[in-house]
C-alpha cells in the first residue's frame, strides 16, 4: 500500500517578491533592496524571524483540464538563543 500517492515532480515557476502587504502589515525580504525595512517577523506566536525570500510558486498538473497548483511562500531564518546571548528586549513581552 502506497500511503503517499504517486506524488508530482516540481517543473514549476517561482516568482520572487521584494515585499508584500497583509493585513495592513508590510513584510519585505532580507535579501531585496526594497525589503530591506520589513525583513523581520514573528512567527507561530511571539518567535522572531527574518524573512529571506517571498515567494509565489506554481506548478501546472499532469491533467490538462486540472488547475495549477500555487502556494505563496515565505522562507524565513530563526534567530538563535544561547545561554552566553542575553535576552532579546522584547522576550518580556
Amino acid at each position: 500500500m502506497n500511503i503517499l500517492g504517486d506524488g508530482e515532480n516540481f517543473m514549476g515557476h517561482a516568482r520572487s517578491y521584494s515585499h508584500l502587504w497583509l493585513w495592513r502589515l508590510r513584510y519585505g525580504s532580507a535579501t531585496a533592496h526594497r525589503g530591506k525595512s520589513a525583513h523581520y517577523a514573528y512567527i507561530n506566536g511571539r518567535h522572531p524571524v527574518e524573512i529571506q525570500y517571498l515567494l509565489q510558486v506554481s506548478h501546472n498538473r499532469r491533467d490538462v483540464d486540472a488547475a495549477p497548483l500555487v502556494a505563496d511562500l515565505a522562507i524565513v531564518r530563526h534567530f538563535i538563543s544561547d545561554d552566553n546571548i542575553p535576552e532579546f528586549p522584547w522576550a518580556l513581552w
